[in-house]
């Protein structure tokens, strides 16, 4: 039998803290089955929610018969204590009998820490934590680098909400509505803030920001609103005197508290964060949910982190001059304004989603855990849903809802803050990148493929036959506008290079079957380039591995092997010049990009490089360019010690997944309960597209040349069945988020260089295509289409170049 957990809150008010705690209880409560307890060191109006939940002690009251604590919960059988807050520490000092592990979840930064919270008490959590969970990277810095925490005892989990609780409103429809209610011109610009009217968040700097936006005179009325605290008393009366001195009192309004701040959120053109000191604000990710892009101080927090440079702007820290610019600049450019809100709602639905953040928690909470404690199954405790907010015209009295916790975010370096002297960026063009795509050329009947696998067979025959094998499994794959086409036909291939022309890709990289001198699969690509259509770009990819029926989950059998040669290398080359000399063929500073997918296969590729660049010196070629596919765990060094002038970092990367939902231990997360089966042979393996999207985001630069690649989508269940491997949860709008993140990022090299691979084209018994599909259509080309447009622009500042959408 498995061990509860019991969870400790300092309170059960309705702030922050608390209220992320709830909301990870309650998802815990719906998908999980789980024992748990609550110990708070103070009431709140929150106890009978979590009461809901599961048993709550509540330490600030006596219990009956003068029971001890301490004693009561010895009996409870823990076997883990999960702390969400550094100011427990003097309570875990005392739990110290129940002699089970501590995990703590830090959402503080150094102010509060050190200055608000006893030295007692924040060594107490130091000592007596076995692990910490933080919020933002910014958080983890500090608890390294002033309160001595080591770093490998540090998980950070960027904060999250329910985004499908965020209430949805017309931008236009709820800006009248405020306006109307202010007394404002319905033409004024709305920069809103939020938060209470402590120092920390910084109400007094948003009035100064509002006195230098009317300094720069802005040509239309611009007011700000700050929305929640209390709307008298005298906190808020320093702030409307400050306001009346400095000429603004007209343009700033303190709204007060409101409990469906939603409709205010979405009357806003930008969301300004003023604070002084936040880990990761969680009313930042409920106005990006809504759409609004957003100006931050650098070294405030974890706002930074989020806001990046595609959500909106980074200042210095307490620049105020600079925060004006900011927002002159965006309310100027409503072009820029919408894209950057729009990426802001995308990263937010991406990675900051209750149902992903509380799984990465989970994930911790399981390492302490005997197995069994955390089952896949839904408990069986019924919970009483929260009260639902009608989805009516917004009034004002209603309290503010504090942020939910949603996906986690991959972390994001900081970037170089940016000075604003004056409302104007200076634009100037980027160095355009080139997409290249995949492309198998398998879709037509070949004589050894009806000897093989029967008589007409083509990769359609997998893709049509694909079924779910999990609920919400999508299969099978099946294409919208080319249909089940047969690449031998010219106007197929036509219409597939429009297609890819009209989306923004620069052209294929059809996959090269050669054996020995024997091709295989080769009629389409030959027919191109006989008849120089389509006048479409191309390269190649050599895919010299042993055709087996591996691929298909069946036994080695060796269908058709390779056989290497120094003179199959001088025949290969050969052939290879022919492709080479076509005007359509890619080429880097005049040399034909060549890609090899399994470089350490050739007996000695060195030598396989150089007869092959002597070749094309003798036909008077400026050299190849030759790229290796980096993609198993024995291709990981610098491609130049074998001959190669690059890599390219394939995907998927399949040393760098992390662990699979169903995996194979105890803790096998939901697998039975989504019903994909027990694990093992009986299920594939699975892995989350978002997840996956982080790791590859976050994989460290290397000291050589190497492409990178995104892949939209990946399912081999209609080759391999129950052996496949499934990423799943896979959409455009999260294949368009990394295209974007690796578009924006510098590329090394001659401009020439500056490549993007797309795995694939057409891989369609993959589950890996950015043709059509009956299910999402033309959104994966769109979603390119859309990346491309996004990253076209270099804005510089006074104090360095950043990137940002145009």
């Amino acid at each position: 039998m498995g061990k509860r957990i019991l969870f400790i809150s300092h309170d059960a008010s309705r702030t922050g803290a608390p209220i992320i705690l709830l909301r990870m209880l309650r998802w815990l409560h719906a998908n999980r089955k789980a024992s748990f307890d609550v110990l708070l060191r103070n009431g709140g109006e929150l106890h009978d929610e979590f009461a809901a939940l599961g048993d709550v002690f509540d330490a600030s009251q006596p219990l009956p018969h003068g029971q001890d604590l301490v004693a009561v919960l010895g009996q409870r059988d823990y076997g883990l204590v999960y702390s969400n807050t550094v100011t427990n520490g003097e309570l875990l000092q005392r739990l110290t009998p129940l002699d089970c592990p501590v995990i703590t979840h830090i959402h503080e930064l150094e102010y509060w820490i050190r200055w608000e919270t006893p030295p007692a008490v924040v060594e107490g959590t130091r000592r007596y934590s076995d692990r910490f969970i933080v919020v933002s990277e910014t958080v983890k810095n500090n608890l390294v680098e002033n309160f001595g925490v080591p770093a490998d005892r540090i998980d950070v989990i960027y904060g999250f909400i329910p985004v499908a609780e965020v209430r949805r409103h017309q931008h236009e429809e709820a800006k009248q509505m405020v306006c109307r209610r202010l007394g404002i011109s319905p033409s004024a610009r709305l920069v809103g803030g939020c938060g209470t009217s402590d120092w920390r968040k910084g109400p007094d700097l948003m009035v100064q920001a509002a006195a230098a936006v009317r300094r720069r005179g802005f040509r239309d009325p611009v007011h700000f609103l700050w929305i929640g605290g209390e709307s008298s008393g005298p906190h808020w009366g320093k702030l409307i005197h400050d306001a009346a001195r400095a000429g603004v009192a007209e343009n700033v309004h303190f709204l007060g508290v409101q409990k469906d701040p939603f409709p205010l959120f979405a009357s806003l053109d930008i969301f300004l964060l003023t604070s002084r000191e936040d880990p990761f604000p969680l009313v930042m990710l409920e106005n990006a949910a809504v759409g609004n892009p957003m100006v931050c101080f650098s070294g405030s927090g974890g706002a930074s982190e989020f806001v990046g440079d595609d959500c909106g702007l980074v200042v210095p820290y307490l620049d105020i001059e600079g925060m004006a610019g900011g927002v002159c600049h965006l309310l100027a450019d409503d072009g820029l304004r919408r894209r950057m809100g729009a990426r802001a709602a995308e990263k937010v639905r991406a990675f900051h989603d209750v149902d992903v953040g509380t799984t990465k928690i989970l994930e911790v909470i399981e390492r302490f855990l005997p197995p069994g404690s955390v089952s896949d199954e839904i408990s069986e405790k019924p919970i009483a849903s929260p009260p639902a907010v009608p989805a009516v015209e917004a009034t004002w009295e209603r309290p503010l809802s504090a942020p939910e916790p949603t996906a986690i975010s991959p972390p994001v370096p900081e970037r170089n803050t940016i000075r604003l002297e004056t409302a104007e960026f200076p634009g100037m063009n980027r160095p355009a990148r080139r997409l290249i795509a995949f492309f198998l050329p398998q879709y037509h009947p070949i004589p050894e493929n009806n000897h093989w696998w029967g008589k007409g067979f083509t990769e359609w025959r997998n893709v049509t036959k694909a079924r779910p094998l999990f609920a919400g499994h999508y299969q099978p794959h099946l294409p919208a506008d080319l249909g089940f086409y047969d690449l031998r036909v010219p106007e197929v291939r036509q219409a597939q290079a429009d297609l890819a022309r009209q989306y923004g890709l620069d052209g294929f990289c059809y996959y090269h079957y050669w054996f020995g001198g024997r091709r295989l699969l080769e009629r389409p690509f030959q027919e191109v380039l006989e008849s120089g259509r389509p006048d479409f770009p191309f390269c190649l990819c050599w895919a010299n591995e042993n055709w087996t029926r591996n691929w298909d989950g069946g036994h080695h059998e060796a269908l058709m092997p390779q056989h290497y040669s120094p003179e199959d290398d001088r025949r290969h080359i050969e052939w290879l010049l022919q492709a080479f000399s076509d005007p359509r063929y890619i080429r880097i500073g005049g040399r034909p990009l060549m890609l090899i997918y399994r470089a350490k296969h050739l007996p000695n590729v060195r030598q396989t490089t150089e007869i092959w660049r002597e070749a094309a010196a003798q036909r008077g070629l400026p050299g190849l360019y030759l790229c290796r596919i980096e993609s198993f765990t024995d291709e990981r060094d610098d491609p130049a010690q074998h001959g190669f002038d690059a890599a390219l970092a394939f995907q998927p990367d399949w040393l760098q997944l992390g662990q699979p939902l169903n995996s194979t231990s105890p803790r096998k997360k939901w697998f039975c309960r989504s019903g994909l089966g027990r694990p093992g042979p009986e299920g594939p393996t699975v892995y989350e597209y978002a997840s996956v999207v982080q790791r590859m985001l976050a994989k460290p630069d290397v000291p050589y040349r190497r492409f990178p690649c995104v892949m939209p989508s990946w399912d081999n269940t209609p080759r391999r069945g129950r052996d496949g491997l499934v990423i799943r949860n896979c959409t455009p709008d999260l294949y368009e988020y990394w295209l974007t993140e690796v578009l924006r990022r510098p590329a090394a090299g001659a401009p020439e260089e500056n490549i993007v691979f797309i795995n694939a084209w057409n891989e369609w018994a993959e589950g890996n295509h950015l043709e059509p599909d009956a299910r999402f259509g033309r959104g994966y080309l769109e979603a390119t289409r859309r990346a491309l447009q996004a990253t076209r622009i270099v804005c510089t500042a006074s104090d360095g170049v950043r990137h940002a959408a145009a």
